[in-house]
């Protein structure tokens, strides 16, 4: 959605027309689709410090309100290339869910007969996430033998959907129609981990300097598309290390590592693929992990300030 405007597109996938249409269009509206209104966010925090010796702490409690969330609505249509008509959510439909169907298609404009999808954007609920950060840090003298800076960060958080929209009346008749879908309400609730961990640690004597991040991710919880239930995916801990060296004044080297021991996600679990899945190779991680796909990163940089 860019200045109000939602682009339109339609695509043919195995003789099935797939389409994303505008919101405020005719076949939307025919189809249950309503005015969009701008998500609103609302934020509260409330923050403490305080010092412990050479510490220094802080502690943040937020919430976070975001009214009228985006995203697309349920799939609609029927699609017969199989011989059976099975709908948007590939369930199989009777003869009378499929007129249903039909008749529907047909007052947003499309021919009977058509097999298509169609789909647009539009307000799904409300979510509200609360959560903490505390970060803690100090500094450590060592005399001739340097001076280590120390950071901790911890972050605990939970979202729920406190609304979520009602099946517009338009589509109310059709079966299997779920404005926001179990997988959709997960992606919400659980995109990201619950918990987090950070603790950084810096060692600095002359022209040398040493840089240790550890992050842990916490758990993620995932839909089970396959057997309607849920899968958690473990912890991952990442470990970031740089060594630098003043060659001269304004020139450093450095060498180091981005996740330096290879850490990769989770595999997604044999139970929660289907057959097509599970003969894709790339479909065998959870791309949604904070992690990454990419593995150890290690390079060396040389860098020339003037």
């Amino acid at each position: 959605d860019s200045g109000g405007h939602v682009n339109s597109n339609t695509n043919d996938q195995a003789g099935v027309l797939n389409g994303l249409v505008q919101p405020d269009s005719a076949a939307a509206l025919a189809l249950g689709s309503t005015p969009l209104k701008p998500e609103e966010a609302t934020n509260y925090t409330l923050g403490v410090t305080s010092r412990l010796g050479g510490w220094r702490f802080a502690v943040d409690a937020y919430q976070i309100e975001v009214d009228h969330r985006l995203n697309t609505s349920p799939n609609i249509g029927i699609n017969r290339s199989s011989g059976v008509p099975v709908d948007g959510s590939g369930r199989t439909l009777t003869n009378a869910q499929a007129t249903l169907v039909d008749n529907l298609l047909q007052s947003a404009g499309y021919a009977a007969g058509t097999n298509i999808i169609v789909r647009y954007f539009t307000d799904v609920g409300d979510t509200r996430t609360r959560g903490v950060d505390i970060t803690a840090e100090a500094n450590t003298d060592l005399g001739a033998y340097g001076r280590v800076r120390w950071n901790f960060a911890l972050n605990f958080n939970k979202t729920d959907l406190t609304r979520i929209s009602a099946v517009p009346s338009q589509l109310a008749q059709l079966p299997n129609i779920e404005v926001l879908s179990l997988a959709n309400q997960y992606a919400f609730k659980y995109r990201a981990p619950e918990d987090k961990q950070v603790i950084n640690v810096n060692w600095s004597n002359g022209p040398w300097g040493v840089n240790l991040q550890a992050t842990r991710f916490g758990e993620l919880i995932r839909y089970n598309s396959v057997t309607g239930g849920e899968y958690t995916l473990g912890d991952s801990v990442v470990t970031n290390l740089s060594v630098g060296y003043d060659i001269r004044e304004g020139l450093r080297l450095t060498a180091g590592a981005h996740n330096l021991f290879n850490v990769t996600p989770d595999k997604v679990p044999d139970e929660a693929r289907n057959a097509a899945s599970r003969a894709q190779y790339d479909w065998t991680w959870d791309y949604s992990s904070p992690v990454g796909l990419l593995g150890g990163q290690y390079f060396v940089r040389l860098d020339y300030r003037f």
